[in-house]
């Protein structure tokens, strides 16, 4: 009998020892995967948006920049560039062996408001060549053309010109930027000549969209 009391102590204390044990859960997979997905929760409603914060201290003042370059003059202001006139035409070039050039020009007067005005002349034009070119001289070897201007039939402003190739697309002829000082106060009429170095008959190509712009400056 107290073999078998004592038995039942043993039993008794035990239990009670295994009973008091804790046991800390430190990784998901001493957990069962089924159990797992029932201790999972639905997502909760959003909450609500937090009061504004305060708005934060200004920052400092950034380094002062480098100053500009200087302006251009302006249209028809103090000491600058006015538009009085645009120039436009058309011209069958001459060449050197003659031919007279016919241009016409319409608008190529313009007026100058005091003796001491200088001018500007802006100017280009299409030039068409001829599709064939009879040289005028055997020592030359490329065909060219050229181009000349003048304010009163005195005072030259444009001059230069370029070879080219016979029967070649029309291209534009940049006549330049000129100048000239102190032409004298009231009108003035521009002229415009072209020449080819072509001596055949219909070897002189063509002149279209002349465009002259006669600026005032002061």
């Amino acid at each position: 009998m107290l073999v078998a009391l004592f038995a039942l102590v043993l039993s008794m204390g035990g239990g009670a020892a295994l009973a008091a044990k804790h046991y800390l859960i430190s990784s998901t997979s001493q957990i069962s995967p089924k159990v797992l997905t029932k201790l999972k929760g639905k997502t909760g409603p959003q909450g609500k948006t937090g009061l504004q914060g305060s708005q934060g201290l200004q920052g400092p003042q950034g380094i002062k920049g480098d100053a500009g370059a200087n302006g251009t003059n302006g249209i028809n202001g103090t000491n600058g560039v006015a538009i009085v006139q645009r120039t436009t035409g058309s011209a069958t070039p001459g060449d050197d062996a003659g031919d007279p050039a016919n241009t016409t020009l319409s608008n190529a007067s313009f007026s100058n408001p005091a003796a001491n005005t200088d001018n500007l002349f802006f100017a280009k034009a299409t030039f068409t060549p001829p599709t064939t070119c009879t040289l005028s001289h055997p020592s030359e070897e490329n065909a060219f053309v050229g181009a000349g201007g003048q304010v009163d039939s005195n005072t030259q402003i444009f001059g230069g010109g370029g070879p080219f190739t016979p029967g070649e697309p029309a291209n534009i002829m940049q006549l330049g930027i000129a100048s000239a000082a102190a032409l004298g106060a009231g009108p003035h009429t521009l002229t415009l000549d072209f020449h080819t170095n072509c001596s055949g008959s219909g070897q002189h190509g063509s002149i279209t969209n002349i465009v002259i712009d006669t600026a005032t400056v002061g």
